[in-house]
Order: structure tokens, then sequence, then C-alpha cells
């Protein structure tokens, strides 16, 4: 299946999740790059981040980041995306970047009354990005009045590395895969490998370096099919 007929298929099964008043669905909109040059691979990898750590949440349910990602920025008709999705909550932001400031703002809407229910904006430098990412998904949980059990914080709360730079490897690696070009998959797949030489236990860039192997196969690209399996 092509992307857009995940995309599609994801879309179709988030119409069959049924939110309760204690268990609300949340939709996680890309958020919008700022101008500079790493800005979109950025505000890429926090919408992926912020998905992910979110939906480690038991009183919520968040839709797929695939499911989300097509409806872009700028101009989104909330009240469409509430409807498509079965979303009763749409969270929406911004990363913007400026030397080695990042700063990420976000706001919370209930639909379909398109009420902002919480906003929030955070600055901190790059080194920071991980720690600010959690920052602004706890608050989101706060104002979703979401509770944690007795120990579920530490495992709700962890990223899939401690290291900004293997993330930020792993953010620029995801870009290029999804370039779905020989060369752009070449690329993917050294920076894949950069990012678990700094943290050989990142999960994610293990499955990608897999990905861009699978991609090869796929499309030809490999001059020795054997050693891509």
């Amino acid at each position: 299946e092509t992307e857009h007929e995940y995309r599609a298929i994801l879309r179709t099964t988030s119409r069959r999740v049924e939110g309760t008043p204690s268990r609300p669905v949340l939709g996680v909109l890309p958020l919008e790059p700022g101008s500079g040059a790493r800005d979109g691979m950025l505000a890429a990898g926090c919408s992926r981040d912020l998905v992910n750590i979110l939906g480690r949440l038991g009183d919520l349910l968040v839709i797929d980041w695939r499911a989300t990602e097509g409806y872009g920025h700028g101009g989104v008709d909330l009240g469409r995306v509430g409807e498509e999705l079965d979303a009763r909550f749409v969270l929406r932001g911004a990363v913007r970047t400026e030397a080695d400031r990042v700063r990420l703002s976000a706001h919370l809407v209930e639909l379909p009354q398109l009420l902002v229910r919480w906003s929030g904006a955070y600055e901190r430098t790059l080194e920071d990005i991980l720690s600010m990412q959690i920052v602004l998904a706890a608050d989101v949980a706060a104002a979703l009045q979401v509770r944690l059990g007795e120990g579920e914080q530490a495992r709700v709360w962890r990223m899939g590395t401690s290291s900004v730079h293997a993330w930020l490897l792993f953010v620029e690696g995801l870009h290029f895969v999804r370039g779905v070009t020989r060369e752009s998959n070449f690329l993917g797949r050294e920076r894949m490998r950069q990012a678990i030489a700094l943290d050989p236990d990142y999960a994610p860039a293990w499955v990608y370096l897999g990905w861009t192997y699978v991609f090869d196969l796929r499309s030809g690209w490999s001059d020795d099919p054997q050693g891509s399996l």
C-alpha cells in the first residue's frame, strides 16, 4: 500500500474510535514551521514526538500522526478535521528557530465549538528541545485533566533518546528517508547510523535504518539485494 492509501485507512479507522468525557480523542496537527533552514524538520520531528508522548496517557486517545499530517498548515478547517477524525480536541502549534534558540508554541482547541481551552509558548536553546516537548505535553495533559497513576509518569514522559544530537540526526534522517529517491534514502540511512552511534539504544533509529533497506529492495536501488536482507 502507498503512504497515501495508508493515511486513508487510518482516517477511516479513527472514525470507529469513540471517546468519552473521561477519555477524549485528541488530534495533533502538524506544527507549522518557521522560515529557518531546519524549521521544517524540527516541526515534523516535534509533531511526531508529541503524538507519541501524549499517546501513552491512559486517559487520552490520540490519533496516529500519519492520519493528521495531511491536514498541513495555515487555513485548516478545524470543523472538518473534527468531523473526519471524530476528535473532540485538536492541538495546533508552531516551531521557530533563531540562532541557537527554539520557540515552540501551541494551543488546544475544543471541537466543534472551536474554543481555545489552553495555550502556551516555550523558548529555550536547541539543546533543551527534548525537555521542552515534555513540558508542553505535560501542560496539555493538565489542561485535559488527564491523571497519571502511581509510577506511570516515568514511562509516559520518557523520550526515545536523551541525546539531543542523536534526535536531531534522526529527524534529519527521517526527512531524507521520506524523500523517496535513491540518494535521499542513502542519506537517511547514514543519519540513522550516526544517531545509533551516539545512542545504541535509540529504537526508532534502528527501525528506520531497517526501513531504508526495505525501500532499497522495493525500489530496486540496491546493488546487493541479498545484502539488504
